[in-house]
């Protein structure tokens, strides 16, 4: 078993190098997202796009479009009921299954089709999202990851803010906040979850340390206590 496997369990080539894209491009997007650069991604959806862009264009074997290869991604899919998540990553194995469907009734195949990974973005204006509405999306992720018909994916909180925290005190102790509930909620399941929080100005954190298969904080990223 090697170092990766140990990581995220039990995992074929194929789901880790589908979860190596995700993360990889989840550290593309983080290395650009400074300054006015941070324009380009004002909206969770935009992110989202970037995100599944960049992961279809990492080398894979999922889906195929004319003559390559890409990993089959998702945006707003509705696999739980009333709610869309915002980025998933469909399970290798489930890639004839999904093409089988198309063009049948969605909610059906959303709700049983097996993912590798979901994702959950938050992205703050000013301010660092509040707590109720991070417990909403873990929530979320939770049930998805809780189900048997969804093949327990790996799932992603993410969270992007323009606020200035190395200037406000207040948004200080909401950051050290999130920061808690995020790092007890991946300790909780520690293959299974992952965490990530970056501000414009560089502070923020990716949970559990180490356990990335592609590091997404940048150098010179402030890690406040």
């Amino acid at each position: 078993m090697t170092n990766s496997d140990t990581l995220y369990g039990r995992r074929s080539d194929r789901e880790l190098e589908a979860l190596w894209a995700l993360e990889t491009s989840i550290a593309s997007v983080a290395a650009r997202f400074k300054g006015e650069d941070a324009f380009n991604y004002s909206q969770e959806v935009e992110i989202a796009a970037h995100l599944m862009v960049q992961v279809r264009s990492t080398f894979g074997a999922t889906e195929h479009v004319e003559n390559l290869l890409v990993h089959l991604t998702r945006m707003e899919w509705r696999c739980l009921p009333g709610r869309s998540t915002d980025l998933v990553i469909v399970h290798p194995d489930a890639a004839n299954e999904f093409r089988e469907g198309w063009g049948t009734r969605w909610t059906r195949i959303a709700k049983t089709l097996r993912l590798l990974a979901a994702v959950e973005i938050k992205r703050g204006g000013g301010n660092i999202t509040t707590m109720n509405l991070v417990r909403k999306d873990l929530r979320d992720l939770d049930a998805i990851s809780g189900s048997d018909s969804l093949g327990q994916p790996v799932t992603y909180f993410l969270c992007w803010v323009d606020s200035n925290l190395k200037n406000r005190p207040r948004q200080h102790k909401r950051y050290r906040e999130l920061r808690e509930a995020l790092e007890k909620w991946c300790d909780e399941s520690s293959e299974s979850r992952r965490a990530f929080l970056l501000s414009r100005d560089r502070v923020g954190f990716a949970y559990p340390k180490h356990s990335w298969l592609a590091q997404p904080i940048p150098p010179g990223t402030a890690e406040y206590p």
